[in-house]
């Protein structure tokens, strides 16, 4: 008797079916979403309504739980609207135990999941394109090289690859804030995609690294006349904040069959170029020429130097706090790796971060910022911030490394650390390499008590279902979406689909990169439960961290950086 109240009234769609799978019953929910009313249901069978190659699926599914009652059992399916909309939606078919003869032997329910499907097609976007510049990405422009390569061979034709560097855009950053230095960055964007034919591919493959595919080229003139377009454009002043910009640009060109034959060659002798280019003043552009290998020599420099670093204690970590929205206080810092050069000052992440990992030295830095980390959180635990959590980065190789989770173990009985105060952020791709080492790795540290979140959530290729499947506590939506709300439909969709699956999934959601009042405003209306970014505290060392977490504490809602 409890049941008919519940599915007349419930927003699940739901249908009563016999064991062939006719339907003799339906709620409104249903009705409201296929179009159909009751009186043109009741009738019909469950199979009719699945659009195309499903309907033997979905019958074979009523066959099964029909004549053989167990536990409920699901597939995805695509449902014929009476608009004639196909919607995708999850039937899950659940026996109900009658007898035959009563009719009423199956129940089914089936779950919308059209805006899953907008989130998935979105990450599916994400694995080809920039999500800031909506350019091609490092692997769709080496995809697309690959094949331009291959018509240059079979057409005895010329292909050639500009490789475009922005130069001192920290300065830019730190001058005008990260949100005007994305702005900046969709903008030479733009003018590079203007200023080439249709045919050729313009990508970003990193930071402010942008490349040029050019094919299809009988002769040199060709490069040179796009070349200097391009140059052009670039080189015209860029309106920042009702003032005028000039932001310089290294140019190196690679051309095939000449530098390179293969797409690996091409862009790094293009990178050579480009690096040639850097050396020669203001938007200097360089051919490459054979034995030129400067970025060669500069790699290896830098290689050496992050060999003495350790040693040497060239390394610091700094913190940036991740605070709760309603009061302001922090409730944990992620620890990020800084590099004090003892020539070249303060090296960036982004230029020492990826040779570590080439180079396997992530494995030792990554453990000395564990330590260092683990360390720091519990002295200012002792020192007044009982609960304060940290959260540490942890690169692919280093966390399958098989004395990952006894070095884990190490750490926090030396420093004192509670396993549930320290959360490892790891990326999606480490999720994507699926092996015995992965799902015991994830298991053992979950048993441990440590805390596990997927860092730039959205960005990456791996499944939703990855979520599902491993230990994961956490999400951190990556900066890319936040900067785009509230003036970007499509940022806010993704953005909100990610908090509303984290929160159906028992996740905690970190939103990274908040340096806007609207994007907090917005961050609290959806409920997002911790925020990170400029608004409230730049990255900063490890003394002055308490001044500020004091400060917030006094001053709740003032988030004004110290």
């Amino acid at each position: 008797m409890l049941f008919e109240p519940f599915f007349r009234q419930t927003s699940i769609a739901m249908a009563l079916l016999d064991r062939r799978g006719i339907i003799t019953s339906c709620n409104p929910a249903l009705e409201t979403l296929l179009g159909f009313s009751a009186g043109e249901l009741h009738g019909r069978t469950l199979f009719e309504l699945v659009d195309g190659e499903g309907s033997p699926s979905c019958r074979r599914l009523i066959h099964n739980v029909a004549t053989a009652p167990a536990l409920p059992l699901s597939l995805g399916l695509y449902w014929t609207c009476k608009n004639g909309r196909v919607l995708p939606g999850d039937l899950t078919l659940l026996s109900t135990g009658e007898e035959p003869e009563k009719g009423n032997g199956l129940i089914a329910t089936i779950e919308d999941r059209s805006e899953s499907k907008v989130v998935e097609a979105r990450l599916a976007y994400l694995t080809n394109f920039d999500p800031l510049t909506g350019l091609a990405n490092d692997l769709l422009f080496r995809d697309r090289l690959k094949q331009a390569l291959s018509r240059s061979r079979r057409e005895a034709s010329m292909a050639a690859v500009l490789v475009f560097n922005l130069k001192r855009f920290k300065d830019f950053n730190d001058s005008f804030g990260l949100a005007i230095g994305d702005r900046l960055l969709k903008e030479i964007a733009s003018r590079l995609s203007c200023g080439v034919r249709q045919s050729d591919t313009v990508a970003r493959l990193s930071g402010t690294k942008f490349a040029l595919l050019i094919e299809g080229l009988s002769e040199m003139a060709g490069v040179t006349l796009l070349l200097r377009k391009v140059r052009e454009s670039l080189s015209a002043p860029f309106l920042v904040e009702e003032q005028e910009v000039f932001p310089s640009t290294s140019v190196g060109i690679a051309l095939f069959p000449d530098d390179g034959n293969q797409p690996e060659e091409l862009i790094r002798n293009a990178e050579s170029a480009m690096y040639r280019a850097g050396l020669s003043g203001r938007n200097s552009y360089q051919f490459y020429t054979e034995g030129m290998n400067s970025q060669a020599r500069q790699r290896l420099r830098l290689e050496s130097a992050l060999y003495r670093a350790l040693e040497r204690n060239e390394f610091e970590v700094y913190y940036q706090p991740q605070i709760d929205p309603a009061s302001g206080a922090p409730l944990g810092v992620e620890a990020l790796m800084r590099w004090n050069h003892p020539d070249r000052g303060v090296v960036g992440p982004d230029e020492f971060i990826p040779l570590l990992e080439e180079t396997g030295l992530i494995i030792a830095a990554g453990e000395w910022v564990l330590r260092i980390a683990c360390a720091q959180c519990r002295t200012w635990q002792d020192e007044g911030f009982p609960d304060l959590r940290v959260a540490v980065n942890i690169s692919a190789r280093q966390f399958l490394e098989k004395n990952f989770v006894p070095l884990l173990q190490e750490i926090l009985k030396e420093t004192g650390l509670e396993a549930g105060s320290l959360d490892l952020e790891i990326t999606e791709s480490v999720l994507m390499q699926e092996s015995e080492r992965l799902t015991g790795t994830l298991g053992a540290i979950a048993l441990l008590g440590i805390h596990i979140s997927i860092d730039d959530f959205g960005t990456g290729y791996s499944s939703l279902a990855y979520l599902k499947r491993f230990p994961v506590n956490g999400l951190k939506i990556d900066r890319s979406f936040i900067q785009g709300i509230p003036g970007n439909s499509d940022d806010m969709a993704i953005a909100f689909a990610i908090l509303s699956l984290a929160g159906n999934l028992g996740l905690r959601v970190t939103a990274e990169g908040v340096e806007t009042e609207a994007q907090l405003g917005l961050l609290n209306t959806w409920r997002c439960p911790q925020l990170q970014g400029y608004l409230f505290a730049r990255p900063m060392p490890a003394d002055s961290f308490p001044p500020w977490a004091m400060k917030a504490l006094a001053t709740p809602g003032d988030y004004r950086p110290v």
